[in-house]
């Protein structure tokens, strides 16, 4: 809304309610008026957010006329020292300093002990239903094997002028899709996944970290289904009318989601099929995106599917 109205909205219910319910992006909106008024107690969820300094979400957050600051986050927040440090010099009363970032790794943990709860996995695992694991194995068909072929005798010929990271990105290309007709095992694969969920009336999400995969899946699981994606091609508005579709329709049978956007802050215990049509080079982001299904309030039973493509790198 234009900052008039949002001003007299605050104007109304400024100290006369117990408690505030924002986004991180009007945080960054607030009327002079709400910046110096004191609050006790700010819950930041989905903290993971505010661990840059340099953003205007940091900012926001950091200016607030605060008496104690909770930082809410269910992604591990030990991804590097600056994170982790950044986190804390928010919640005012720890006395921690951006300089304790030169700390060594042991001399943050031991400082972060004393304002961290912190529940584990396994604390959990009794609450969350049965998960299944697998890695399919497949076969390139005729046109990706060629095409595969072809990389490797031109790269080994010395005719290529590409290095070897450039060659493996092009080999993964090529085990994701055909680059001469979009024909892809992989995908009629996923196709056939798909179609064994919707017989048991489960819901699917379908991750890459690659935008262009999700778009032919889209188009060719359109004759099977209503596919949504998720992808930060979309506006922020899109995106949220994406996820209330895929929870709430009935119709809305399988989420094609970028891993980088939708494996971190959701909960889409909706579905209880996740397919990795590729992963992620690191590890954890894969687990943080497959548990965005396998988490507190899922009431089936989990699978978890990705593939190993035979003879290839």
């Amino acid at each position: 809304p234009p900052a008039s109205i949002r001003e007299e909205a605050w104007s109304i219910v400024l100290g006369n309610n117990h408690v505030y319910l924002t986004t991180y992006d009007q945080l960054k909106l607030l009327p002079e008026k709400v910046k110096k008024f004191k609050f006790d107690l700010a819950i930041a969820d989905e903290a993971q957010n505010l661990k840059s300094p340099n953003t205007e979400m940091y900012k926001s957050i950091k200016n607030l006329n605060l008496e104690n600051l909770w930082l809410l986050t269910g992604t591990p927040i030990e991804n590097s020292k600056s994170d982790l440090i950044n986190l804390l010099t928010l919640t005012k009363n720890s006395g921690v300093i951006a300089e304790d970032k030169n700390l060594s790794e042991k001399e943050i943990r031991s400082l972060s002990k004393r304002y961290m709860l912190r529940r584990n996995k396994k604390d959990i695992l009794s609450d969350l239903p049965k998960l299944n694991e697998q890695k399919l194995e497949i076969e390139l068909n005729q046109e990706q094997k060629e095409e595969y072929s072809n990389v490797i005798k031109e790269y080994k010929s010395g005719l290529s002028n590409k290095n070897p990271l450039q060659i493996l990105t092009e080999l993964r290309k090529i085990c994701d899709v055909s680059g001469k007709n979009n024909s892809s095992s992989k995908i009629d694969e996923v196709i056939r996944l798909v179609q064994e969920a919707m017989e048991k009336s489960e819901k699917v999400v379908i991750f890459s970290f690659k935008v262009e995969p999700l778009e032919l899946l889209s188009s060719k699981l359109k004759a099977y289904t209503k596919p949504l994606i998720y992808t930060g091609r979309l506006s922020k508005e899109k995106r949220d009318d994406t996820i209330k579709e895929f929870k709430s329709s009935e119709k809305a049978n399988v989420l094609l989601a970028s891993i980088q956007l939708a494996g971190v802050g959701l909960t889409l215990v909706e579905a209880n099929h996740v397919i990795f049509f590729n992963e992620w080079w690191n590890p954890s982001i894969n687990l943080q995106a497959r548990d965005r299904v396998n988490r507190i309030g899922q009431k089936k039973d989990v699978f978890i599917t990705s593939f190993l493509v035979k003879n290839t790198i």
